[in-house]
């Protein structure tokens, strides 16, 4: 059988994953505007002993099928990260040590300066906001937002800034702004989805042996052609098959081709795009967020020593960026000299200079009502010949991406199998 040339314009999760299953048919060659492969799976070599993932960290095997299954087949092992959570506010006091994401809240002491009626609002919301999910599931469409089921519902601030706004945050990386324009029925699906409603919801989470880059590194040498530093300027239908031009202004032919990048920059760079296409990428928007690589120890003030993840509130917090910090060699199970290394979101200026060894800048999909109602149809869009990936068309979360690059694979005729 002939083996067609196929292109994937995008190096991160999703495109991987396409490639690796298309390069069984086809002669894949994969375009990368970055110098590295892998997205967010980005790992800081700061040692030979320190290998530190700084975007995507940790996944499931049991709510992570796709990405379990990718790992598998590459030999790439993987093992417990033992999360800890505690969440801690810089202003109140307040210091939630080993907290449950969404599962039944055993709550701290009262801080000082909230009152004992404001504190029994806190502790009625929490068992309150499980019922409000739920029927916000079984909702027509998209739903309420987070925001109109807090104002219907008349659930305290304390509980949103204490609480929901740092377990939402700790899933998606957004600010409380953000987290506002989410329709809960959107946060309702991942939370069953990924099984984070229970007791012990962290405890099945695992981190890759040998940090992310590892299972980058043997899928890339699994390929036909990889181009890294190499950005695209335009795909456009020729004949066939298709076009990939380069910024240089390069032009290679293919006979098809896997877009993965991010929902703008697909949009940008897709010559005369459908208006369906063109209606669901333009629904997509994207935060930013910072991540610094460190050692400044002064921010887990307050927290419990067993713990290896801290979410970090504030009591002003309407519209404020989420911020952690995790213990990055704690996580990765490295040697107690690498326990010193820290990983904190949104946070650099706040850091002593002198300790900051790396700060990085990511991006993670916004959830709207529009985007919601729109997001998964972009699957639905690809032919035989473009196909489209991205970790947009779900949650944002890395087992999205691989879903995402399953499917496009088979849009362009090869099953995963």
């Amino acid at each position: 059988m002939t083996r067609d040339n196929v292109a994937v314009i995008g190096g991160g999760v999703s495109g991987l994953t396409a490639a690796h299953i298309l390069q069984r048919r086809h002669d894949v060659t994969v375009f990368e505007a970055a110098p590295r492969l892998g997205g967010h799976a980005d790992t800081q070599l700061i040692s030979a002993e320190a290998a530190l993932d700084t975007a995507f960290v940790i996944f499931s095997e049991r709510f992570y099928p796709n990405f379990a299954r990718l790992l598998k087949e590459l030999g790439v092992t993987s093992q417990p990260a033992d999360l800890v959570v505690d969440i801690v506010c810089d202003d109140c006091g307040f210091a939630h040590i080993g907290a449950d994401l969404f599962g039944t809240p055993l709550l701290p002491q009262r801080p000082n300066g909230v009152s004992r009626e404001e504190w029994d609002n806190v502790s009625t919301d929490c068992a309150r906001f499980g019922p409000a999910l739920s029927d916000a599931m079984s909702a027509a469409g998209s739903g309420p937002t987070v925001r109109q089921v807090l104002d219907q519902h008349g659930f305290s601030r304390f509980f949103a800034t204490h609480y929901l706004y740092p377990m939402i945050g700790s899933l998606y990386l957004q600010p409380s702004r953000r987290i506002d324009e989410m329709p809960l029925k959107f946060l309702g699906d991942t939370l069953s989805r990924y099984g984070l409603m229970g007791a012990d919801a962290l405890a099945t989470w695992r981190t890759v042996t040998g940090a992310s880059h590892t299972y980058v590194r043997v899928l890339a040498g699994r390929l036909f052609r990889v181009r890294t530093s190499t950005h695209v300027h335009e795909v456009r239908r020729s004949g066939a098959g298709v076009s990939v031009k380069e910024s240089s202004g390069a032009v290679h032919d293919f006979d098809k081709v896997v877009i993965a990048t991010h929902a703008p920059e697909t949009l940008r760079i897709l010559a005369d795009p459908p208006p369906d296409v063109r209606e669901v990428l333009h629904s997509i928007r994207y935060a930013p967020f910072e991540t610094a690589l460190h050692t400044d120890q002064s921010v887990l003030n307050g927290t419990g020593e067993a713990s290896n993840t801290v979410l970090h509130v504030t009591c002003a917090a309407n519209g404020a960026d989420f911020r952690s910090t995790y213990r990055a060699g704690l996580v990765h199970k490295l040697g107690e000299p690498e326990h010193q290394y820290l990983c904190s979101q949104n946070m650099t200026a706040q850091l002593a200079p002198e300790k900051v060894l790396r700060v990085l800048s990511y991006e993670h999909p916004v959830v709207t009502p529009e985007s919601f109602a729109l997001q998964q149809r972009i699957l639905e869009l690809s032919d035989d010949v473009i196909a489209f990936a991205g970790a947009y068309a779900g949650n944002g979360f890395h087992e999205a991406g691989c879903a995402s690059g399953v499917h496009a694979a088979k849009a362009l005729g090869v099953t995963w199998e």
